[in-house]
């Protein structure tokens, strides 16, 4: 009987850890953040994707299949929209716009969504210094013109702190 309650005990012990560990990860903030597709070469200031670009965003889905995204944003282009366009549908999700120019608010925003999981699609410019509100870091600077391939995933535990992880597609 003694050991049965030693048992018992140990049992209650460890299933109290799992349940803490996975309820502290449901409640991290991933926020994914990538820099919009290859855009085509003629369009003015708002082109939309080339081929290449279309291809890749159409393999934006499968490579993150880990991550369930609760909400997508985008800057008012068509190449950002169109670069998250493909999973937001697959999805059932509206693409909502967000301003490039009160970032300091948007990365407060996002930093409130508190477990869930959004992607947000910016520019070469603008998807690094996000990265850095968000993440209280100042490590990631602007990509090249011809960068489109990084994937920014910023998680944030429940107790603040946060990490980042770059990833490729």
């Amino acid at each position: 009987m003694r050991k049965l309650l030693v048992r018992l005990s140990l049992f209650f012990v460890l299933f109290s850890i799992v349940t803490a560990a996975t309820c502290q990860q449901q409640n991290a903030t991933t926020i994914i953040l990538i820099r919009h597709a290859e855009k085509d070469t003629v369009g003015g200031t708002d082109p939309a994707l080339s081929a290449i670009g279309s291809e890749r965003a159409a393999r934006l889905q499968a490579t993150l299949k880990e991550y369930t995204p609760e909400a997508f944003y985008s800057t008012n282009f068509k190449r950002t929209r169109e670069t998250v366009l493909p999973w937001a549908k697959a999805t059932g999700k509206e693409i909502e716009i967000y301003d490039t120019k009160t970032q300091d608010t948007f990365a407060d925003l996002l930093k409130t969504q508190a477990g869930k999981t959004i992607v947000v699609v910016g520019h070469s410019n603008t998807i690094p210094p996000l990265v850095n509100l968000v993440a209280a870091t100042d490590e990631y600077k602007n990509l090249p013109d011809n960068e489109y391939r990084k994937i920014f995933i910023v998680t944030i535990k429940k107790d603040g702190s946060s990490k980042v992880k770059v990833r490729e597609y």
